[in-house]
Order: structure tokens, then C-alpha cells, then sequence
């Protein structure tokens, strides 16, 4: 009877959402073939300026929480992530606003509640567990980022948006998986 509550166990937390969450890497923009019966529904690509907004807001995000960690973090694996994460966050806005414009937007990042909460409780963080605070928040807005590029890549429309986010998700992919590979080092 425990080894079958054990398996039981097992199975309910490979099920959860979040067990599978944080070890799912979203998959790389596909390009579009003929569906067959088996394939899932086709995902929908949000409106470019609703697309240009989150990613704003993403990136804002990124930059901010990785001049937090260069400010408090005392791990140079951290530190160097952090390092990077910001120089290529800024580039990825920079290149963001020029798509935007280009489509005849003009963009005014502002974070959602989610970024706000995770921005405030690495703020919030004691010392001594702000790299996995750090690491967790990442991880976490890391994941809807590279979802709604991923779907954006693949069904959004036309344009320099939709290049935006071909070009820029394998370096959202590439701080997951660094991401990914330091916690696992802990």
C-alpha cells in the first residue's frame, strides 16, 4: 500500500503544472506544415501591439532585475548572468522599439502585476537568498517570455514584429537554459 501511495505521489507531482513548468523548455519557432488529425489546435498569435507591449514589458523587466542582481548579488555566477542578461535585454528593446516604430507604434513599456511582484520580492530578499530568488523570478517571466515569442514566431503577422521575435527568441532561450543549468548547480 506505501508503494503504491508513493507511485501515486510521483505521478500527481509529474502531472502538476509546475512540476512540468519549470523543467519544460518552450520549443523553438517551428515553420508551419500541412496539421494532421494529431496535431494540436494552432495557437493564436496576439495583435502586434499587444505583442509589442508584452515584450516591452519583459525586456524592462529583465534589464531591472539584472541592475538588481549587479547591485546586490555577491555570486559571480550571478553576476556575470546578470551582466549579460542586460546588455542583451537592452539590445532586444532597442531592437523591440525600432520594430514597433517601423510598424507605426510607439512603445511605453510598463510591467504587469507578475513582473512588479517578482521585482519587489527580490527587493524584499534576504542577502543570503537573493541569487535564488533571483534565479526563480527569472526563470519563471523567462518562461511566458519565450512562449509568447515562440507563438508570435510562428502565427503572428508579417512584418518587423514578427522578425523581432524570430531573431530574438534563441537568446531568450539561451539565458534559460543558463538559468536553468545554474540553479541546477546549486
Amino acid at each position: 500500500m506505501r508503494k503504491a501511495l508513493t507511485v501515486l505521489f510521483s505521478l500527481a507531482a509529474a502531472a502538476s503544472p509546475m512540476a512540468s513548468a519549470a523543467q519544460e523548455i518552450p520549443p523553438a519557432p517551428t515553420v508551419t506544415m500541412e496539421p494532421t488529425p494529431s496535431d494540436p489546435a494552432p495557437r493564436e498569435a496576439p495583435k502586434p501591439a499587444d505583442f509589442a507591449a508584452r515584450a516591452a514589458a519583459d525586456n524592462l523587466y529583465f534589464i531591472r532585475s539584472a541592475q538588481m542582481a549587479l547591485e546586490i548579488s555577491h555570486e559571480r555566477n550571478v553576476r556575470d548572468m546578470a551582466e549579460t542578461f542586460l546588455r542583451e535585454h537592452e539590445k532586444a528593446q532597442r531592437e523591440l522599439e525600432n520594430a514597433a516604430r517601423s510598424q507605426g507604434m510607439t512603445l511605453q513599456p510598463e510591467l504587469n502585476e507578475d513582473q512588479l511582484a517578482k521585482l519587489q520580492a527580490l527587493r524584499a530578499a534576504d542577502p543570503a537568498e537573493f541569487d535564488d530568488v533571483y534565479r526563480s523570478g527569472e526563470m519563471i517571466i523567462l518562461q511566458s517570455a519565450l512562449e509568447r515569442l515562440s507563438v508570435y514566431a510562428d502565427t503572428g503577422a508579417g512584418g518587423p514584429l514578427k522578425a523581432y521575435a524570430v531573431s530574438f527568441y534563441p537568446t531568450f532561450r539561451s539565458h534559460f537554459i543558463v538559468l536553468r543549468s545554474s540553479a541546477n548547480s546549486q
